[in-house]
C-alpha cells in the first residue's frame, strides 16, 4: 500500500480504530494528533492560554495521551478523553503561574456567540444579548462555570462527555449550567443597569 492509499485508510478510521492502530503502530498516532490539534489549541486558547502556552500544553497533552495510550479505557470515549486530559494540562500550567489568565477575548467566536445569544441565552434566559456584553459577562463569571459553559456552547459537547472531561457527576454539569447561566444573568443585568435592555 502506498504513502496515499494509506493517508486515505487512516481517515476514515474512527477514534477507537485508531486507538487500536496506534498500539499496533506508533506512527497511526497522527490520525488522532492531525484530529485534536486544531481543536484542542482552540479549546484551551478559549481557557485563557496565551497561543505559545495553548501550543505547549496541547504538545503536553498528546505525549501524555500517547505514553498511557494502554491503559485508555476503551469503552470511553477517546474525544472526551483527550479533552480530560488537556483540561488537566491546563489547570496545570495555570496554577504554575499561580493565577488562571481572564478568559480570552471571544471576538475571533463572534458566531458561536450570536447562536449562544439568539438561540440558548434567549431562550433559556428570556433576554437579547450583543456579543459583546457576553462576552465581557463570560470574563466575569467564576472558573468552574465558565468551564462547562465553554465546554457546552463553544466545543458543543453534551452533558454526559462534559462530565467525563471534568470529572462531575452529571447532575453536577446540569447545575453548572444553570447557575452559569444564571451569573449570565446577574452580570449583565448589573451592566445594563435600568436602561431598558433586559
Amino acid at each position: 500500500m502506498d504513502a496515499n492509499a494509506g493517508a486515505e485508510v487512516s481517515k476514515e478510521l474512527s477514534d477507537q480504530e485508531a486507538v487500536v492502530a496506534s498500539l499496533r503502530d506508533r506512527d497511526m498516532f497522527r490520525v488522532l494528533v492531525e484530529k485534536y490539534h486544531p481543536l484542542l489549541t482552540r479549546y484551551v486558547s478559549r481557557l485563557g492560554a496565551d497561543p505559545e502556552a495553548a501550543m505547549d500544553i496541547v504538545q503536553e497533552s498528546f505525549v501524555k495521551a500517547y505514553v498511557n495510550l494502554n491503559d485508555f479505557d476503551q469503552s470511553r470515549s477517546f474525544n472526551a478523553w483527550i479533552y480530560a486530559i488537556t483540561h488537566n494540562m491546563a489547570m496545570d500550567h495555570f496554577r504554575t503561574q499561580r493565577s488562571r489568565p481572564q478568559p480570552i477575548d471571544l471576538t475571533e467566536h463572534a458566531e458561536t456567540l450570536e447562536d449562544m445569544d439568539t438561540h440558548t441565552i434567549e431562550h433559556e434566559l428570556d433576554m437579547h444579548l450583543d456579543a459583546g456584553r457576553l462576552r465581557q459577562a463570560l470574563k466575569q463569571i467564576p472558573a468552574r462555570y465558565f468551564d462547562v459553559l465553554v465546554l457546552r456552547f463553544f466545543e458543543e459537547k453534551n452533558y454526559d462527555e462534559i462530565a467525563d472531561i471534568l470529572h462531575l457527576p452529571p447532575g453536577t454539569v446540569s447545575t453548572y449550567l444553570t447557575r452559569g447561566k444564571a451569573e449570565l444573568r446577574a452580570v449583565l443585568t448589573e451592566v445594563s443597569g435600568n436602561k431598558g435592555v433586559l
